[in-house]
């Protein structure tokens, strides 16, 4: 599973989500080269006294300019003095306080952290009280009677302006409106103390140094050594992985396992829970049904029932071969343990026999083959690939950062600054523990006619280097690096002319697409060629490595699979199902749907980050995105994998455009006719039994 895009950006307002433009054919926004404002970098040495200050700053002068706005008269409000004027300060807003507000995430402080995440609240606080407001959605309501002559794009911005106010409660009576602002105000805030209770988690298993049997020196040497012969492994990706994939001693695992599975204690369920009912009760107060119902209307998917039967024909391809999967697995276990001993794969398990029967199969194991994939080469070679087929050049940047970890680049186009981004790749204490990309500032057509740079960050936990040796990524890490990267080209190239409708603010369901085919570049033997060398000798992977490597892609793709579709089935169920004991519900669908039971004592939702970051209601959108992903991916195994002509359509018709126009046109425009699901089964090794979608 990867990441995604981060939820500041939610905060902030992108309007994408309530609908994107439509038009028969793709326009080209602008005809000529960009001029690029490229002011920045930003200044992130900052104390938390400032960040709290700057904070309050500017939004009592986002406030007082909405004043502004409201006070106008019916006769002067117009397009470019309400609607216009409303999102350039939004996004000048936006754009002022995202950098502060990321601090939340990546700070080694934990005061500034701690600051950075109540502006964080506040900050979207704030846009619940600008969009509740009363006499702001009468004067957009006269601008919109009006009719003004107005080109696609700034009609699109008047009409998402006013479902803004619509979606935020305007059209209910006088007395819910209050009720309805204070429970979204609240939401805001249940969702920010989620996620800063899991990045501020601390705890780890002690074991013995015949419990690491399995691990080899490399991870050993990474642990901290607590006492003569016990190590800590702490619950941070690069060791959890490695960890439940190679320690032979299963309770070892298993109580690995129950910590990870536990991270956010009770008060991240006590959290996610309250969020559910709040959820559910804005969306009927609106007149949804529940809050699937109310966020998949302005998806692709539409409705939670198409959903739930995408989910069911996703679960019946996959179910028979994650059967086998497990039968397989559990047969390694027995003759481990014994019959007697093995009566089925335990959530402890998974992982251990899968690799195992891995390596027996194909003879690759992923701490061995990290000794080919250096980070400097890897980057280096996803740099060239993007550069081929977009049409720009990376180049490393001069300018302050928040951790010595973190390198700068700019992307360069024509000779010009088009855009910045920031790579922060190793675990440290407090900062977010996933993988994910982050908008730092967002593209947008500035008053004076220039575009402003964006500016993104890929913000990551991959294994650390050891003393004395280059970072080694695991091929695992490789993909989550091309998959983030291609949510940085998404952000990095978009030419729409206001924040709300550029970049990644698309449909959430669309949003992952991008990002989802660029990860197939990495399973391609040219590009791992390309991108491989070892990290002693300089020699490339070897052929039959690579097509090991390639042919590895499969392994036991249909239980991998199904814990996707069981995760979005969770959400789904939440989020049709006002009142839910959620541990309990989370433990029945991964016992039926993924066919692994959760261990006893454990609450793994208390650190689903995605449904309380902006994926409440939405994570089938990793599957959806998937089959769209996949059958753009094979015009380039077509038309060749470094084809610039169909890397400068995918730039044009996918990543420029942003919301400005509905992804179902977009996708018919890349691919010269309509998509379907042939590529998607192709490249799950799948035979369904029945039609997705």
């Amino acid at each position: 599973m990867k990441s995604r895009i981060f939820r500041i950006g939610l905060l902030l307002g992108g309007l994408g989500a309530w609908g994107c433009g439509k038009g028969a054919q793709y326009p080209k926004i602008y005809d000529a080269p960009l001029e690029i404002d490229d002011s920045v970098p930003f200044s992130f040495d900052l104390s938390a006294q400032h960040v709290s200050s700057s904070c309050k700053t500017e939004i009592a002068d986002l406030l007082r300019h909405m004043d502004a706005i409201a006070a106008l008269s019916v006769e002067n409000a117009r397009f470019v003095t309400v609607a216009r004027e409303m999102e350039l300060y939004r996004s000048e807003f936006s754009n002022r306080l995202l950098p502060i507000m990321f601090l939340k995430y990546v700070s080694p402080s934990a005061d500034v952290r701690s600051a950075a995440g109540e502006c964080e609240i506040r900050m979207g606080q704030s846009m619940v009280e600008v969009y509740g407001r009363d006499d702001l959605h009468r004067i957009v309501k006269a601008v919109v009677e009006k009719k003004e002559m107005l080109d696609a794009q700034d009609a699109q911005l008047l009409q998402s302006t006013l479902n803004r106010f619509v979606r935020s409660g305007l059209e209910l009576a006088p007395e819910k409106r209050k009720v309805f602002s204070a429970k979204k105000k609240t939401l805001i805030e249940l969702e920010s103390k989620f996620q800063t209770n899991l990045d501020e988690w601390k705890d780890g298993l002690v074991v013995s140094r015949e419990e690491l049997a399995g691990l080899g020196p490399n991870y050993i040497a990474t642990l901290e050594r607590v006492s003569p012969g016990k190590y800590l492994v702490p619950l941070d990706y690069p060791h959890y992985y490695p960890f439940m994939d190679e320690a032979h001693d299963a309770n070892a695992r298993k109580r690995l396992e129950y910590k990870f599975s536990r991270r956010g204690g009770l008060q991240n369920v006590k959290l996610l829970e309250r969020a559910i009912r709040l959820r559910h009760e804005l969306a009927t107060m609106m007149g949804y049904q529940n809050h699937a119902e109310r966020v998949l209307k302005s998806t692709m998917a539409k409705t939670p029932e198409r959903v739930e039967k995408f989910l069911e024909e996703l679960s019946r391809a996959f179910e028979p071969s994650a059967r086998a999967d497990l039968a397989e697995m559990l047969a390694a276990k027995q003759k481990d343990v014994g019959k007697e001993c093995a009566g089925l794969i335990e959530s402890w398990d998974f992982r251990y026999y899968d690799n195992q029967l891995r390596k027996a199969k194909y003879g690759i194991t992923p701490q061995k083959l990290k000794e080919w994939f250096p980070l400097d080469v890897v980057v280096r070679g996803m740099f060239s690939i993007y550069e081929n087929l977009l049409g720009v050049q990376f180049a490393r940047a001069e300018g302050p950062t928040w951790h010595e970890d973190v390198t700068f680049f700019r992307v360069m186009e024509h000779g010009k600054t088009r855009a910045y981004f920031y790579l922060d790749l190793f675990p440290r204490p407090g900062k977010y523990g996933h993988a994910a990309s982050f908008t730092v500032q967002k593209g947008m057509k500035e008053r004076s006619g220039a575009y402003r740079a964006p500016v993104s960050a890929i913000v990551a936990n991959f294994t650390p280097p050891t003393e004395g040796q280059e970072p080694l990524l695991t091929h695992d890490e490789v993909e989550t690096l091309f998959h983030e990267f291609g949510h940085v080209m998404h952000q990095t190239l978009t030419s729409a002319r206001y924040a709300s409708f550029s970049g990644t603010n698309v449909k959430q369901d669309f949003v992952e697409t991008p990002s989802q085919m660029f990860e197939s570049w990495v399973w391609q033997p040219e590009t791992i060629q390309m991108i491989s060398r070892h990290h002693r000798t300089g020699e490339r992977l070897p052929a039959d490595v690579i097509a090991k490597l390639v042919a590895s892609r499969l392994h036991h793709m249909g239980s991998r699979r199904l814990r996707q579709v069981a995760l979005s089935a969770v959400d789904l169920m939440y989020h049709t199902s006002p009142g839910i004991e959620t541990t309990s519900a989370y433990a029945r669908i991964m016992r039926d749907i993924r066919l692994v039971p959760i261990q006893e004592g454990t609450y793994p939702q208390a650190s689903f980050t995605h449904i309380m970051n902006g994926y409440g209601g939405t994570y089938y959108s990793y599957l959806w995105s998937e089959s769209i992903a996949v059958d753009m991916f094979r015009r380039f195994q077509q038309e060749g994998l470094s084809n610039p002509g169909a890397g400068a359509d995918f730039r044009r018709w996918i990543l420029e455009p942003g919301c400005t126009q509905d992804p179902d046109e977009l996708v018919r425009g890349f691919l010269g006719r309509e998509p379907n699901h042939e590529a998607l089964w192709n490249w799950l090794g799948i035979i369904p039994n029945g039609t997705a979608f």
